[in-house]
């Protein structure tokens, strides 16, 4: 899954996933990111698990802000667009779903692959996000099963 790819990780939060990816290796670049006020989290925490190594940055993002989309894919990918966009339980409270997606949108290619899982934390946002998914030409949904 990510040999040879560029890999972005959006809502890093502790910066977990990202830290799994970057153990796993194979990647040409992975970028965690999230907002300014969690970069030195995440950044201690890809240090503290040995991960913080060429081709492995943390750089801010603020959803659905264009500027800042821009800066990720000019220092993370030479302004390029990541093959693969991860994010894990992303979808969370009303809004979100619409920045989620336009940050989607901002940072991919026509090549780009985007892995979100979430739980349903709140069916209403889940929904908002299935349905703002649904909006965009240039997005397509496969949903995992819900029995397993």
């Amino acid at each position: 899954l990510l040999t040879g790819k560029t890999v972005l990780e959006l809502g890093s939060g502790t910066g977990l996933l990202g830290c799994v990816a970057a153990s796993l290796g194979g990647f040409k670049s992975l970028c965690m990111t999230d907002l300014k006020g969690l970069v030195k989290r995440i950044e201690s925490t890809a240090r503290e698990n040995k991960v913080l190594r060429e081709g492995v940055s943390v750089l801010p993002l603020c959803w659905g802000i264009e500027a800042e989309a821009l800066g990720v894919k000019k220092k993370a990918f030479a302004g390029g667009c990541p093959d693969l966009i991860l994010c894990t339980d992303c979808v969370y409270k009303v809004g979100v779903p619409d920045l989620l997606v336009r940050t989607f949108l901002l940072l991919m290619g026509s090549n780009t692959t985007v892995l979100c899982a979430t739980d349903s934390h709140n069916i209403e946002v889940l929904e908002e996000f299935e349905e703002r998914v649904g909006q965009e030409a240039s997005l397509e949904m496969d949903k995992a099963p819900t029995d397993w």
